[in-house]
Order: C-alpha cells, then sequence, then structure tokens
C-alpha cells in the first residue's frame, strides 16, 4: 500500500505549464490586506471600463472575479469549493489526513494539485483577459503577462481594525484577532507559492486605503490602467 500510494500521489504533482498566448490580457488584479474591501472597487471599475469602450470594437466587456475563482477550480477537481478554499489559505494538513483520503475518496487531490489547478483557472482568464481579479494570488499567476497592472491595498492596522467592526458583527479583540489570522494566512500562501520571494515588488502601485475613499482609489486604477495602455 505505502508504495501504490507513494506513486499516486507522485502522479497528481506532475505540472504542466499554461501556455501564454499571444498578446494576453488585459487583466488587472487586486490584492489586499484583510480589512481593505476590493469588491466595490473591482465592481464599479468594471463599469467604467466598460463606458470607455468604443462601441464599435468588438471585445468582451470587462468583468470582476474573486470567489468564482474557486467555484471553477473546484469543479475540474470534483471537490467542494470549501476544501479548495482550505488548500489555498494554506491550512495545515497532516501527512495522515492525505493517506487516509486518498484511502477513502478515489477523487482525492494533493495540495499542490489543487493550487495548480486553480492557478491554471486563473491564468486562463487571465490570457482571455478583460478581467479584474480578487485576491487568490492572482498577481503570481498574472505576473509575467505584459498587459497586466497589478494593484495592492494596504492600511494601518488601526483603520482596518474599525473596518472589519463595521463589516461585520466583531468585537475589537475578534476583530484584531481575525486581522492578524488573514494576514498570516495570505502572506504565508504567497510566500509558499513563490518560495519565499513574495513582497512588494510584486505590485506595479502600492494604495494606501485609508488615505483614499473608494472613488478615488477606482479613478486612481483607471488612470494607470491608461498610462499602462491596457484600457
Amino acid at each position: 500500500m505505502p508504495d501504490l500510494l507513494l506513486s499516486y500521489m507522485n502522479k497528481r504533482l506532475l505540472e504542466q505549464q499554461i501556455e501564454v498566448k499571444s498578446n494576453p490580457g488585459p487583466v488587472i488584479t487586486i490584492s489586499r490586506e484583510c480589512g481593505c474591501g476590493a469588491r466595490n472597487i473591482a465592481k464599479e471599475l468594471s463599469v467604467l471600463l466598460n463606458l470607455k469602450a468604443i462601441p464599435s470594437q468588438k471585445r468582451k466587456d470587462w468583468h470582476w472575479i474573486d470567489k468564482e475563482i474557486l467555484k471553477q477550480s473546484a469543479e475540474k477537481l470534483n471537490l467542494n469549493p470549501s476544501l479548495v478554499n482550505h488548500v489555498l489559505t494554506d491550512k495545515e494538513r497532516g501527512t495522515m489526513d492525505e493517506i487516509l483520503s486518498a484511502m477513502s475518496n478515489r477523487y482525492f487531490k494533493t495540495d499542490k494539485k489543487i493550487q495548480k489547478t486553480t492557478f491554471d483557472v486563473i491564468r486562463s482568464l487571465a490570457i482571455e483577459g478583460n478581467v479584474i481579479i480578487i485576491g487568490r494570488g492572482g498577481v503570481v499567476a498574472c505576473r509575467d503577462i505584459p498587459r497586466s497592472l497589478n494593484i495592492r491595498l494596504e492600511a494601518p492596522e488601526e483603520w482596518r481594525i474599525d473596518s472589519m467592526m463595521r463589516l461585520r458583527p466583531f468585537t475589537r479583540n475578534e476583530a484584531i484577532k481575525y486581522i492578524h489570522e488573514q494576514d498570516e494566512l495570505r502572506n504565508r500562501f504567497l510566500d509558499k507559492v513563490l518560495n519565499g520571494k513574495s513582497g512588494n515588488l510584486l505590485y506595479d502601485v502600492i494604495i494606501n486605503r485609508s488615505k483614499f475613499n473608494e472613488s478615488d482609489i477606482v479613478h486612481t486604477i483607471l488612470h494607470l490602467a491608461e498610462v499602462k495602455g491596457i484600457c
């Protein structure tokens, strides 16, 4: 059994790069610290990008995506989206858990396979173009695409604590704990997929979320997209 299981797991770890088509994109990625909301920004940005389009120009509309990536990955892997999310947030899963899963579930997939498939989904969307990708390591999957704009939203911890308390029924201590946990998970995930090479140089621009309202940030990103020639 151990040799058969090892062979099976190794087979699942085989990776195949998605070929980059000529002139992929355009794509905008928005990474953020916990508490720096990005959905409203992405939603409004997609509206303005579509308003800028020339009517006679044949192209698909801009759209934004976040948790849909999990759904598409789960469908490809025949897994529950919650399991994909479990792996992508880098919550530890023991070796024994993996062995038991392999023995009991013929659709077992290793953590690395889940990560690979999720990044394949993100990359496919990015190559197809006209998409705003929130989180989920979008900057990692798209960083070598020339027609891309990679934004990072950050803010002082106190601002993010207040933001989380407005968004959810958290006490101050609960908000602090949640922010710390989420920041750690996100940072660990990026470090893991980048072999410890994550950092601010991944992004084109870092915006202090506490200094600008959502409309300001939307128009700033729109202007940057124009400067980069992706819209």
